[in-house]
């Protein structure tokens, strides 16, 4: 176990404790942030992008982006949210997207849902395929409908160039 995992779990201790110590909780967690757990990081974020009275959302874009390069999937979609929506940044569609999809490619099924959706709207339906049917893996809620919905589009090529995205992806 890492310092910052170790950091972490001080932290979860402290918070679940009976009684909790709160305190103590956030200078682990902190404490676990800096030294570089992601997860730590995400919540420091969260403590700071919104309304309290610690609210910093430059502070709290800066860990959250932290926390999405270390690999933490909520990170990347907070991420991919503020980025698109221009909530405490300045909006940039692509680099949101960017963030989506790194998220999509960790197996988040929402995600690749809106990965689906972003393929679509570019119009390349082989990857909207692509998405759909890597999404259907993880989660049916929905992906089915679409994807069948989506096959009575594809033509032969269309569909052939799909799965050989998906393949490439499973073997990447």
């Amino acid at each position: 176990m890492s310092d910052a995992d170790d950091a972490l779990t001080r932290s979860k201790k402290y918070q679940f404790q009976k009684p909790p110590n709160y305190e103590l909780a956030l200078e682990w967690r902190d404490k676990a942030a800096e030294l570089g757990n992601p997860e730590a990081q995400y919540s420091l974020s969260q403590s700071l992008l919104f309304p309290r009275p610690t609210r910093d959302p430059e502070q709290g874009v800066a860990w959250l982006e932290k926390a999405a390069e270390g690999g933490w999937v909520p990170a990347m979609i907070e991420l991919a949210n503020l980025y698109r929506t221009g909530r405490d940044v300045k909006k940039d569609e692509p680099r949101g997207n960017s963030w989506l999809l790194k998220a999509a490619e960790r197996n988040d099924p929402d995600s690749r849902m809106e990965a689906a959706l972003i393929a679509e709207n570019n119009g390349d339906l082989p990857e909207t395929y692509k998405w759909l049917l890597l999404a259907c893996e993880v989660y049916a809620d929905g992906s089915v409908d679409s994807l069948k919905e989506l096959k009575e589009k594809l033509t032969p090529e269309d569909l052939e160039e799909g799965r050989k995205r998906v393949n490439a992806f499973k073997a990447a």
